[in-house]
């Protein structure tokens, strides 16, 4: 094939792209327009202007709990760059964060980055892992790894946490009298975290899997230093 028409087919796959772009965006149009009964233009505009302004909006507060948070720790300024290739996926994914808990664990991922007396790694699996959080999974992870205490034989065998009592308190697993079910909100949250490696599933001594008991992992430790503030 010559390079003529390498081009041609790059300039046909290039219009095909913006097409479909057009049609779905028409397509979204037409569907907000029948929900707000206003001319597909109209619907069209105020959709735009809404995703613009929300975009804007997260962004803003993005930046105030960043500065507050530099403040607290006596920063005026970031006193480490931050690489782009973290630093934009970072500012993208918050732009759409809608959750006021959540967005507060964006700010910080991004003053932990940007505070160089935080040894912090900055990886991008880091930001699609909170992409992937609700506040009811950053709630778990909060109450687990911030969770310091137990008895001391809980602390030799390391039997992880009951998740019955999730995401109230943390529980080790030899310390509960009574076994409150979990809910199945925290059962699916439970099992997400574990999805992405953030917690683990306990084993017996035989191998098999210990119900309603999870641990932490060395991954969901150094992501929940990430996104917290350093003690």
């Amino acid at each position: 094939m010559t390079s003529c028409d390498d081009s041609a087919k790059a300039v046909e796959e290039t219009a095909k792209a913006v097409r479909s772009g057009f049609e779905t965006t028409q397509m979204l149009g037409g569907f907000v327009a029948r929900l707000i009964g206003a001319p597909l233009e109209q619907a069209m505009g105020i959709w735009e202007d809404k995703l613009k302004y929300r975009r804007w909006e997260n962004q803003l507060r993005l930046m105030d709990s960043f500065q507050r948070e530099l403040s607290r720790r006596g920063l005026t300024s970031p006193n480490r760059v931050i690489p782009p290739k973290f630093a934009v996926p970072v500012l993208e994914a918050a732009a759409f964060e809608e959750d006021d808990y959540l967005r507060q664990f964006w700010a910080m991922m991004l003053v932990n980055a940007a505070d160089e007396t935080v040894d912090v790694q900055m990886r991008n699996a880091f930001v699609s892992i909170l992409e992937d959080l609700t506040s009811l999974d950053v709630k778990v992870l909060e109450v687990l790894y911030s969770f310091h205490g137990g008895s001391p034989i809980e602390s030799v065998l390391n039997r992880g946490f009951y998740i019955g009592f999730l995401p109230h308190r943390a529980s080790p697993a030899l310390d509960f009298e009574e076994m409150p079910p979990a809910s199945p909100e925290v059962e699916i949250s439970v099992a997400n975290l574990i999805r992405l490696g953030l917690l683990a599933e306990m084993r017996s001594v035989d191998g098999g899997i210990e119900p309603y008991s999870v641990s932490k992992t060395t991954l969901g430790a150094e992501f929940f230093r990430s996104c917290t503030a350093p003690t």
